[in-house]
């Protein structure tokens, strides 16, 4: 978690996270937006998933977390592998290098899959 992060507007501009040791086999992530400056703003928020052993970025677990108004979303993510991270893209569809989004994740919570007798 942190408190607040800016995404500054060129184009699409996209960030990750450090990776962080999975805690469970599965995910639910909350992101907030705080605010956008921008015409149609989109803030995307990827789940990224690999092996300690793997080289690269990693691959991308389902599908992205999109925001497109200020406020909280939340999304569900299952089967993590050993390492797992963020990566944000912000998008607007005016062309202005003062365009941002301002937001915030919150901790996530981990959960293991139930195994039924």
């Amino acid at each position: 978690m942190f408190q607040a992060q800016y995404l500054f507007y060129s184009d699409t501009v996209s960030l990750f996270s450090p990776w962080m040791v999975r805690r469970g086999d599965n995910i639910q992530i909350v992101a907030e937006a705080l605010a956008f400056i921008g015409s149609s703003p989109e803030l995307s928020v990827e789940l990224y998933t690999k092996n300690s052993e793997d080289p690269g970025d990693g691959d991308p677990l389902g599908t992205a977390l999109t925001i497109t108004s200020v406020g909280p979303a939340s999304k569900e993510f299952s089967g993590c592998d050993e390492l797992v991270r963020y990566k944000y893209t912000y998008s607007s569809s005016s062309a202005n290098s003062y365009d941002y989004a301002l937001f915030r994740m919150l901790s996530p919570v981990w959960f293991d899959d139930v195994l039924a007798p």
